[in-house]
């Protein structure tokens, strides 16, 4: 079991559920407890994907190095993510990985040739929460 603070806790859990490397979490009490998470991308980076897009006229998603994923600590999705953790890992690594796409591609940082991959995930996740009611 993880030790430390709760915030620390649900940060190295999900980052651990997530298992990539360029990625940062962060856990933090946001104001509002309807935003799961966000992606917050350094502005000098953002700044230069912008500028290749206007010069080259074409998204480059993943161009980013390292990205921070900022889970809120007051939304009941994350924590019911904490709590589903220790008893069913999988399905608590699904919705993290769920969350952290969703977020990516409020950022448009997922490729297009990716979204069907995505969209597949969703659906097999939907899927398995329905086959538990």
């Amino acid at each position: 079991m993880l030790r430390g603070r709760p915030s620390r806790r649900i940060a190295n859990a999900i980052r651990a559920m997530l298992q990539e490397e360029e990625i940062e979490v962060e856990a933090k009490s946001l104001a509002s407890d309807r935003i799961p998470g966000l992606i917050v991308l350094d502005e000098n980076q953002r700044r230069l994907r912008d500028y290749m897009v206007l010069t080259q006229g074409k998204s480059m998603p993943g161009f980013l190095g390292k990205k921070t994923f900022v889970v809120n600590t007051n939304n009941k999705l994350i924590q019911a993510i904490a709590r589903l953790s220790p008893k069913q890992p999988d399905l608590a690594a699904s919705l993290a990985k769920s969350l952290y796409d969703l977020s990516l591609l409020g950022q448009k940082e997922i490729d297009p040739s990716e979204l069907e991959l995505l969209i597949s995930h969703q659906t097999a996740l939907l899927e398995k929460l329905a086959s538990l009611l």
